[in-house]
């Protein structure tokens, strides 16, 4: 995850002859408030699991305890931001931002207003696919990096093919910097197919599955796979 420059500046500091003790801030990327309640964990590469494990205060700020001098991973995470982890020498302190994850939330209706009983939405951006179902026509994805993402449904009924927020003509774009929440990302499914195709696959009865995936020559991410 990428994080500003400025937040991976190391302050020298006077530590103990006796040893190495890391104290620094963390932050949130986006607003540089201080992060409480983010794990701190300390590592080695010649010591299996952490050798210290710390938490921030109210004010973003961790202190390990007095460790024995050599190099150290220190590890920054906490539920819904990215995680962190750069190498400390016996002269660090260092300030860490953490980027929020973001979120996105709507509802899916059939042309009537009813809710629809089963739907699969999944977001989209150029690495990664994020796939939910909904539940009573209700969804919310969560743990969004950031990044650019466009959104998709898919019913039960294959029939109604794939449809993008707001239209499938011009699907728009969700941007995830650093904690949006974007609600309202509702869905109408309408009535009636929108296309039909059929066929028959010829194959060796071998008794494995055989199945069908269309895929759409604009949006390649999005399968549909159906039995015969």
């Amino acid at each position: 995850m990428s994080v500003r420059a400025a937040c991976l500046v190391g302050l020298a500091v006077s530590l103990p002859a006796s040893g190495t003790v890391f104290s620094g801030r963390v932050l949130e990327d986006h607003s540089g408030a201080p992060l409480p309640r983010v794990e701190i964990r300390s590592t080695r590469s010649n010591a299996p699991g952490a050798v210290a494990e710390t938490e921030t205060n109210g004010q973003g700020q961790f202190q390990t305890p007095d460790l024995p001098a050599a190099d150290y991973l220190l590890r920054a995470a906490r539920i819904n931001y990215s995680t962190i982890a750069i190498r400390a020498g016996a002269k660090t302190s260092p300030v860490l931002c953490l980027v929020r994850y973001g979120a996105i939330a709507g509802h899916i209706r059939d042309s009537r207003g009813t809710a629809a009983p089963s739907a699969q939405i999944v977001a989209i951006s150029e690495t990664a696919q994020f796939p939910v179902f909904a539940s009573n026509g209700t969804f919310r994805i969560f743990g969004f990096p950031p990044g650019r993402y466009r959104v998709a449904t898919v019913t039960a009924d294959t029939r109604r093919g794939v449809i993008f927020y707001p239209t499938n003509s011009q699907p728009r774009e969700l941007t995830i910097a650093g904690g949006e929440d974007y609600g309202g990302v509702d869905f109408l499914v309408p009535g009636g197919d929108l296309h039909s195709i059929g066929g028959a696959i010829n194959a060796p009865d071998d008794g494995k599955y055989k199945g069908l995936t269309l895929v759409s020559a604009e949006h390649p991410e999005l399968k549909i796979r159906r039995r015969p």
